[in-house]
């Protein structure tokens, strides 16, 4: 086979598949990966305990619409300067809060209740006082490296005899 049959053999097989690539069908692009965690996640009733400094804790519902588990495992708020996912858990027959280091597990068509004296998020070392009246943002983060900011209502609360000072 001479050097001039090969050259015209390669440029045939490079036309024939760069035409090939102009019937390829192009899908919307949530046709081609799967959603995002985010997607499908709503959140309800939130709100912040108002607190003058310290720590505080978030509240309120995440359902998840999706079709998969939603896990979330972080939250981020430029009002504090950590948050951290925490439980309630009963240790040798008295309740208490402890980090949940697995996160938050939502099944498909579930709903997560964060409140007083169960699961909530803490926010730590807060940076101003938060007044009631006020809004935060707070951005949940799942483990597909999804993302959800969520307006956050402060409100004042005396109930379930929490402490935050920590």
């Amino acid at each position: 086979m001479t050097k001039t049959t090969r050259l015209l053999r390669a440029t045939t097989v490079a036309a024939i598949l760069l035409g090939l690539t102009g019937c390829a069908v192009h899908l919307p692009a949530s046709a081609q990966t799967p959603g995002k965690q985010a997607d499908g996640v709503q959140v309800s009733k939130a709100w912040v305990k108002a607190a003058g400094s310290g720590m505080t804790a978030a509240f309120g519902d995440v359902k998840n619409t999706g079709s998969g588990t939603a896990i979330v495992v972080g939250a981020t708020s430029s009002a504090a300067s950590s948050l951290q996912l925490h439980e309630t858990v009963t240790k040798n027959g008295a309740e208490t809060m402890q980090e949940a280091k697995s996160g938050f597990r939502i099944p498909a068509g579930s709903t997560l209740h964060l409140a007083p004296g169960g699961s909530h998020i803490m926010l730590m070392g807060l940076k101003a006082p938060l007044e009631a009246g006020q809004k935060i943002s707070v951005t949940l983060r799942f483990s597909d490296g999804s993302t959800s900011p969520v307006a956050v209502p402060v409100k004042d609360f005396s109930g379930a005899n929490e402490n935050y000072k920590g």
